[in-house]
């Protein structure tokens, strides 16, 4: 069987597909430090966290331009034409070894590089610092409390926190399920009733930021 090379229009294709791509990539790694639009980092690892979202995302917008675009391409490249007779077929393309292995190992050696840099974030959320600070909330319907054991038991509505220090936020429900999120930390955890979940990590900038419930009462 004769084997067909791409066409002309095929490379031009590419070409263009590859300027997308690369517009795709400069958008979500170099415009948010020019033109913020994620919430102010407030602290350590949100700054690992957007990292590792627009390492994604620039992933992503290439892969999407590629599938998107030669979808596309091919569908009106290779399109069923009215001279065609009723009983054409298209190009039988089969055992192409070196495409299957390439679309195989490629996104497989992809995967276990995402898994990496994730489980790097990861171990830094789950390691118990030897110092800083303490803190317990319980989710209620509609507000949060927050009680700070090793100072003095008092229990607030609004949790206060020195900068440069490490601390350890345990969370829980006193009823229904809520979902306890601070936007500028790029963290969030689950608050389920005779469940603790755990946040760690340490408040780099001063200011005031919003705490928000991701869950319906």
């Amino acid at each position: 069987m004769e084997r067909r090379q791409p066409d002309r229009g095929f490379w031009i294709v590419t070409g263009i597909l590859g300027v997308i791509s690369v517009a795709g990539i400069l958008y979500f790694w170099m415009i948010p430090t020019v033109w913020p639009w994620l919430p102010p980092e407030g602290g350590h690892p949100g700054d690992q966290v957007d990292w590792l979202f627009r390492f994604m995302a620039s992933s992503a917008a290439l892969l999407y331009t590629y599938v998107l675009g030669y979808i596309i391409y091919f569908a009106i490249a290779y399109r069923r034409r009215k001279s065609d007779p009723d009983d054409a077929l298209g190009a039988n393309v089969h055992d192409n070894t070196k495409l299957e292995a390439t679309w195989t190992i490629v996104p497989m050696l992809f995967v276990v590089l995402l898994s990496v840099l994730s489980i790097r974030i990861w171990y830094v959320l789950q390691v118990q610092p030897t110092h800083g600070m303490v803190v317990e909330s319980i989710g209620r319907q509609w507000y949060f409390t927050f009680r700070y054991p090793d100072i003095n038991g008092e229990v607030t509505d609004e949790m206060h926190l020195p900068v440069n220090v490490p601390v350890t936020l345990n969370v829980t429900s006193n009823d229904v399920i809520h979902s306890f999120w601070v936007p500028d930390m790029r963290l969030k955890a689950d608050m389920i009733p005779g469940m603790i979940n755990t946040i760690r990590f340490t408040p780099t900038r001063v200011g005031r930021y919003q705490i928000i419930c991701t869950e319906f009462c």
